[in-house]
């Protein structure tokens, strides 16, 4: 009877840790990042009251007789489930889709967490509600180098991205073919010299009395031009001829062949690769570029020495020297100091690449000429940021570029029931957690992040009250099995009188 009392005093007991351990599920039921809890139960030890018999030839084998003497808490074992997803809206708030915790350096020590509702500190640190300070990799030089070790997330506070110089102006949109001679269409982009300078450009296309654009190779003092795209006949013999190089007002004198003529005057400059043109038939567009002179009382300056043309094939509404587009725009130190800028490389003019959307065209219809794009940039200054499913905190500037900060680690481990839990919902290693892989979201076998949502707890309440009802009856029992006992006690007593 007394094994039996002791008994029931165990069952008590371990109910009684079941019910702890769903009072603390019950009680984290709204607790962000919380995984709940499970408890099993063994047997304690057995009284051996007659031992196991080998059987014989005239005889049965005989079992072991033994009598339980409780029941003990075999293990508490912590339910790594997915909690669903709650939407917060807040950009430092992550949760993890799959596996893995975030990694953090509290104190001395580096701890793990479920629980992503960060925030930047003063220092522009991404910390937990705790202090603890998330770690990752931070970019350096555009590259982030996620094989190193893995230090603080910090959101570099003031920073600024160099202004970048434009190298590059694509044109593009129709320029319509029914244009009367003379008609100016124009369209203005803002370029970038290496300080960040704003510049308005102008383009202006003029449609031109019919005319063909080459390029062409002179020489100082020569009356011969020769040109690797022309394709001359004597009928191009009094028309008039410009470029670079090339007194105003000369004729093509006489044509020596194809690609070679004598011109009415010598040229005045070595130019070699030059645009030329040459009276004739097609559809052609003079192209000026200009820009506001520093001092404002001048006139805009122009930024062609010699005005390119365009020549467009009617049949294809595209440029038939497309190949040479359109001159870069040069700027030496005269025409910088007339801009007030400090350009130093030469800005490339594109027209587009045939069969492209935003090729410029030549067709009948409405104008929409436009210059398109341009790839310089002011300073700017961090205004916001993104952080992606891998992870990578991309800060977004003043001036519309964007560019990696850093990204932020997860933690995976061969068991992570193993691991300790630590309180503020964090958890420390054990032997028997194993080591922590760290690496990027989304590989590895660790889950991606979801920025803007916090994982919420996995308790189960359904469950829960289950384990309510199954724990009381557990405790009811066991309780009374000691009253059954004292009561048998008390009848033993009682044979005496």
């Amino acid at each position: 009877m007394l094994r039996s009392m002791f008994s029931g005093v165990s069952g008590l007991r371990s109910s009684q840790t079941l019910m702890d351990v769903i009072g603390n599920d019950i009680a984290n039921v709204n607790t962000a990042g919380y995984k709940s809890s499970s408890v099993v139960f063994q047997d304690l030890l057995s009284q051996l009251i007659a031992g196991a018999g080998a059987p014989s030839s005239s005889l049965g084998g005989t079992n072991p007789a033994q009598i339980g003497l409780g029941v003990k808490v075999g293990s508490i074992t912590t339910n790594f489930a997915q909690g669903a997803s709650q939407l917060t809206g807040r950009s430092t708030d992550l949760s993890i889709q799959g596996d893995g915790f975030f990694s953090v350096r509290e104190g001395g020590q580096t701890l793990f967490t479920r629980l992503g509702s960060f925030s930047f500190d003063a220092n522009g640190s991404l910390v937990t509600p705790d202090g603890g300070i998330v770690q990752g990799w931070l970019t350096q030089n555009g590259v982030t180098n996620t094989n190193g070790p893995t230090t603080d997330i910090r959101m570099p506070l003031g920073q600024t991205l160099p202004p970048t110089e434009t190298n590059n102006v694509t044109l593009g949109g129709n320029l319509p073919a029914d244009a009367t001679d003379g008609t100016a269409l124009t369209s203005s982009i803002t370029v970038y010299d290496t300080q960040g300078k704003a510049v308005p450009v102008t383009f202006t296309f003029t449609k031109a009395a019919a005319r063909t654009v080459l390029d062409g190779a002179t020489t100082n003092g020569s009356t011969t031009l020769t040109s690797a795209t022309a394709n001359f006949t004597a009928a191009d013999v009094g028309k008039a001829i410009t470029g670079a190089g090339i007194p105003a007002g000369t004729t093509i004198a006489s044509v020596t062949n194809g690609t070679t003529v004598v011109l009415s005057a010598a040229a005045t400059a070595t130019a070699a690769g030059v645009q030329t043109a040459i009276d004739t038939s097609g559809n052609v567009w003079d192209v000026s570029a200009t820009a506001p002179n520093a001092n404002p009382a001048l006139p805009a300056v122009n930024l062609y020495g010699q005005l390119p043309s365009l020549v467009f094939n009617p049949n294809t509404g595209l440029p038939t020297n497309q190949a040479l587009a359109l001159p870069p725009l040069t700027f030496n130190a005269a025409l910088n100091a007339s801009l007030g800028t400090n350009f130093i490389a030469p800005l490339a003019v594109g027209v587009g690449a045939a069969g492209q959307p935003d090729a410029l065209v030549q067709f009948a219809g409405a104008n929409s000429f436009a210059a398109l794009s341009q790839d310089g940039t002011a300073i700017g200054s961090l205004q916001s940021f993104s952080i992606s499913n891998d992870g990578m905190i991309t800060g977004v500037f003043s001036n519309g570029k964007s560019q990696p900060l850093g990204q932020v680690a997860l933690a995976s481990f061969n068991n992570p029931a193993g691991l300790e839990k630590a309180g503020a919902s964090m958890y420390r290693v054990t032997s028997d957690s194993g080591l922590p892989q760290i690496g990027t979201a989304a590989s590895g076998g660790r889950g991606t992040i979801s920025a803007g949502t916090l994982e919420m707890s996995n308790v189960d309440l359904a469950q829960e009250f289950t384990e309510l009802i199954v724990a009381q009856r557990g405790f009811q029992a066991n309780a009374k099995v000691i009253t059954t006992s004292d009561q048998m006690l008390q009848d033993l007593v009682n044979l005496k009188q």
